[in-house]
């Protein structure tokens, strides 16, 4: 074999080499483009799913909103049912205590009071019905409002009960101008404490003759 030969037989060989690497990087080319295109899907595929995820949790949080405001509205519905149940317990209450101090004054058990005059030695005589249950002796207004409160308290009375007072004094006593002023403020402080105090006022010196 001469020289002219091998050079012929290597350019034939080297042909070969030549496209056996075209079809090589053909091949891996293709094979690129293609694991591209699986990536390209997979990554549109996790995009698709994270807007989804995205618009589920929008979603959620919008339900949460409206579940908070649902119970929000709720809370307020319970709360002004149980305001208008105590409410209407309260009137119930209140209407029974009325009766009960309208059914006292009609039986004449209810609550009295009579200004006791013995010149500057005064008095407030406390009774309950014809029962003499306490009294209040001559001070500061203050002092006896807090003594006759303490009477009521010993003798059963209740800060919500409803009281029929009647305050009896005789306008023609000597000294009945001075104690009753003070007499008046001391039933007029006492509501302060009892709510449900009501007092009428008679002077007896108009029933007596001349």
């Amino acid at each position: 074999m001469n020289k002219r030969q091998i050079i012929l037989d290597f350019t034939s060989l080297l042909d070969v080499i030549m496209i056996i690497l075209f079809f090589f990087i053909l091949f891996a080319r293709i094979e690129t483009d293609n694991a591209k295109a699986v990536l390209d899907g997979d990554k549109a595929a996790l995009e698709e799913q994270q807007a989804q995820l995205t618009e589920q949790q929008s979603q959620i949080e919008l339900q949460q909103i409206q579940l908070q405001e649902d119970k929000e509205k709720y809370e307020v519905l319970i709360q002004e049912e149980e305001d208008y149940l105590n409410e209407l317990n309260s009137s119930e209450n209140a209407a029974a205590m009325n009766v009960a101090g309208i059914h006292e004054f009609s039986q004449g058990t209810n609550l009295k009071i009579k200004l006791n005059m013995n010149n500057d030695n005064w008095r407030l005589d406390v009774f309950s019905g014809k029962e003499p249950i306490g009294e209040v002796s001559n001070d500061s207004s203050n002092n006896m409002t807090r003594n006759l409160s303490d009477i009521l308290i010993n003798n059963g009375y209740t800060k919500d009960q409803t009281i029929l007072c009647e305050f009896f004094y005789n306008g023609n006593e000597r000294g009945t101008s001075k104690a009753y002023p003070t007499s008046e403020e001391v039933l007029k402080n006492i509501r302060f404490s009892f709510v449900n105090f009501k007092f009428s006022e008679t002077d007896t010196s108009i029933f007596k003759e001349d």
